[in-house]
């Protein structure tokens, strides 16, 4: 990905990335909302707001005590 980045540059066009890190929040928001505040909010659709629906479909925690996993628990 970077090799392309640096292609474009060289050829004086625009490379960016978006980068979002979600990991510690999915878990304490409603996603319909937060799926819906990224859609009407922040412009996400089509393929990406697609993406964030499956990421944030059937998501599961476990916690881990003393090396001993204790059971999963669906969020």
């Amino acid at each position: 990905m970077s090799d392309n980045w640096f292609e474009d540059m060289d050829n004086g066009e625009i490379a960016g990335l978006n980068s979002v890190d979600i990991s510690k929040a999915f878990d304490s928001i409603d996603h319909k909302v937060l799926l819906r505040k990224m859609q009407d909010q922040f412009g996400v659709q089509d393929f990406e707001l697609k993406w964030f629906q499956s990421y944030l479909t059937k998501r599961s925690q476990v916690c881990v005590v003393d090396g001993h996993t204790l059971l999963a628990k669906e969020i």
